[in-house]
């Protein structure tokens, strides 16, 4: 990861000033303030936009198509909520410790599409699905301890359960071309790809200086890496609510006559 933001001290005296910083800075500039961050603190609320959106809306579609309640919707819009408060707390303290919440948050938060890309794949069944998820992130917090230890860098982690989600998505995809058309809409899936990228693209440029003004408080490209990446979330709700979450096996179509 190539960084061109040296982590700074905040001036004495100032809010967190005390608290040890976190491994990594982000072009806008911190201030004296409770909220050192503008920009990069409160654009984590499109994440609680959109999980508060699957949470009701979402969750309440879902029942009136299957007649089934929305349990693991609601685990979504949770998941996307607690990853936008986790995020918030991090960029408005810039502190090493709410940094560790900030990852948990992001665990959560892909844990929720590797779990059920995993039902798709028959590798585990919907009442597995939960623990299975929050034995992951366990190990991943304990995998982010040890990283630290070594002094690699933690996102990386989370890089990883990127590549893990895409690539179960892919080997579905790859697996379900041999057998013919399998009637899972894709556009979805690929809009969220599309939105990641972007998302990437504008945090990456962020971080490496090509795109950095740390005077402006309203539109940084990390801010935007929060708002492009609950966008992607949100396609990722769509894409999966053609599913019969609450399926006991697998994760079957939505049979057309419910809808």
């Amino acid at each position: 990861m190539v960084a061109r933001h040296p982590v700074t001290p905040l001036s004495p005296g100032c809010p967190w000033a005390t608290w040890e910083r976190p491994n990594v800075k982000w072009c806008e500039e911190n201030l004296c303030a409770i909220v050192t961050a503008p920009a990069n603190t409160w654009s984590n609320l499109a994440y609680v936009a959109v999980g508060l959106y699957i949470m009701f809306q979402g969750a309440k579609q879902y029942t009136q198509k299957t007649k089934k309640p929305g349990t693991t919707l609601k685990v979504m819009g949770v998941a996307a909520i607690i990853c936008g408060l986790t995020s918030l707390l991090y960029h408005a303290s810039y502190t090493h410790f709410f940094q560790y919440f900030d990852f948990l948050g992001m665990y959560i938060y892909i844990a929720v599409p590797i779990a059920l890309s995993a039902r798709r794949m028959n590798m585990l069944q919907r009442n597995r699905q939960f623990f299975v998820a929050l034995t992951a992130i366990c190990v991943e917090c304990a995998m982010t301890v040890v990283a630290e230890f070594y002094h690699i860098h933690i996102q990386f982690i989370m890089a990883i359960n990127i590549f893990v989600c895409l690539g179960l998505e892919l080997a579905l995809w790859c697996r379900q071309r041999k057998v013919g058309e399998d009637g899972v809409a894709r556009a979805d899936f690929f809009y969220c790809i599309v939105f990641l990228i972007v998302a990437f693209a504008c945090s990456m440029m962020d971080l490496t200086g090509l795109w950095c003004n740390p005077k402006n408080h309203y539109v940084q490209g990390h801010a935007l890496w929060h708002v492009f990446t609950s966008v992607s979330f949100f396609f990722v709700y769509r894409y999966f609510s053609q599913f019969d979450l609450e399926a006991s096996e697998g994760l079957p179509l939505i049979a057309l006559k419910q809808v």
